[in-house]
């Protein structure tokens, strides 16, 4: 789905199976955004070479947070060694669950082994207009990408239309979430971009669902 000029949205639509939402940014840089489960990443494989882009071409791979349904997909670009980029303290909690990634996963904890850890500030290529947020509470290391050109938020699983992510797996913290929804909220976005669900647009609309999330979930995480 084509979102803006940059920005190509595959969307997890399936009631009947987990996985994230990947997007693809196109432009001085190609970037990758939570490429998800392995066993449904045929899909964006397909959709990436409908815009004749293969998985070679791919600059970078950014991960929002360290959960199987965004990340385990990364080893179809074991054969590139494409950057890998996230935030330090989800590798601090993958290190620590490395028995549960291999019981759960194929992957190897090499696969993971970041080429760059992810700060708060602009991306680290300069090419690339991103800022990076970090917004912890459904993972220590949750990051928000904001895309200046678009007013984009890609949220990862921060928040979704009317809702927030979980903060009772571990890691999570549900004063941190609320924290960083409120900073969310200062964003002058005008299009929220989440990893499940409905994608939100227009300024109005993403207000009103910041002013949603925290009248009715705050009282709950």
């Amino acid at each position: 789905m084509h979102i803006s000029e940059s920005i190509h949205i595959f969307p997890w639509t399936s009631p009947d199976a987990n996985n994230c939402t990947t997007f693809f940014i196109d432009g001085p840089k190609r970037i990758l955004v939570d490429p998800g489960l392995t066993r449904h990443f045929h899909r964006i494989q397909r959709g990436l070479e409908d815009l004749h882009v293969a998985l070679s071409d791919i600059d970078y791979i950014v991960l929002t947070h360290l959960h199987p349904d965004h990340f385990e997909a990364i080893q179809a670009f074991r054969s590139w060694a494409t950057p890998l980029l996230f935030h330090q303290r989800d590798w601090e909690l993958i290190r620590e669950m490395e028995p549960w990634l291999k019981e759960n996963t194929d992957l190897r904890m090499d696969d993971l082994a970041p080429h760059h850890f992810l700060v708060q500030g602009p991306f680290p290529d300069p090419e690339v207009d991103i800022e990076i947020l970090h917004t912890p509470g459904h993972s220590p290391g949750s990051i928000t990408l904001f895309i200046p050109k678009t007013s984009a938020l890609i949220t990862g699983d921060a928040l979704f239309k009317d809702g927030v992510g979980r903060t009772d797996l571990p890691g999570g913290n549900g004063d941190h979430l609320k924290t960083s929804i409120k900073r969310l909220a200062k964003i002058p976005a005008g299009l929220i971009l989440p990893g499940h669900g409905e994608i939100i647009q227009g300024r109005e609309a993403v207000i009103a669902n910041f002013e949603r999330i925290q009248s009715h979930w705050f009282p709950f995480i």
